[in-house]
């Protein structure tokens, strides 16, 4: 046990920031131990400013670090307890599935497109609702609880097993075989 949670991805508006630096504030008087580590590079530039900041209004800014970029993302991951990830908007997040990849539980937000299809709620991480106070919630059992901490990484292991390399690269050829054949029938027709 670290008692160290991990944030890794980009730092801009969409990946909720303000919503992590606030949700954790709730809670963190009453972990004095647990710190937060943000990892990423900010964009605009100044905006890792104004989140630090917001760490020093509410008292934060002992626990909550902000760490710059990393080139050993799977490394580092492997240094926490647990990741979160409290985006608004995604598509397809590298950095949730690089987290699962290595056995990282994460919490994100539930109405999140994404994320909510890569962390399945109570099997390898938890999904919130977008209030402070349920992510503040989510955290604090991923604290209290190693054992749960323990059966959400290897839940998170099996689950990522479907986005390993040969996996994809099997979908990749049965996809362009189905179009090939495809097109093969319909020039038949034409």
């Amino acid at each position: 046990e670290h008692k160290r949670i991990i944030y890794l991805s980009r730092i801009d508006l969409w990946k909720g920031l303000e919503f992590l630096i606030n949700s954790f504030s709730v809670i963190a008087n009453k972990y004095p131990d647990w710190s937060i580590d943000i990892y990423g590079q900010s964009q605009p530039e100044h905006y890792v400013n104004e989140l630090i900041s917001l760490t020093k209004k509410l008292n934060v800014d002992k626990q909550i670090n902000f760490k710059g970029i990393t080139k050993n993302v799977l490394d580092k991951y492997r240094e926490y307890d647990f990741c979160v990830f409290p985006s608004y908007f995604e598509g397809f997040p590298m950095g949730l599935i690089e987290a699962q990849s290595v056995g990282m539980p994460c919490i994100g937000l539930k109405e999140c497109s994404g994320v909510n299809e890569l962390i399945i709620d109570g099997y390898n991480g938890f999904l919130s609702e977008e209030k402070y106070e349920d992510f503040a919630k989510k955290m604090e059992l991923m604290i209290n609880n190693k054992e749960l901490r323990t059966k959400f990484s290897q839940n998170a292991l099996d689950h990522v097993k479907k986005y390993n390399q040969d996996n994809i690269n099997e979908l990749w050829l049965a996809t362009i075989d189905a179009l090939i054949n495809r097109n093969k029938i319909d020039k038949e027709y034409f």
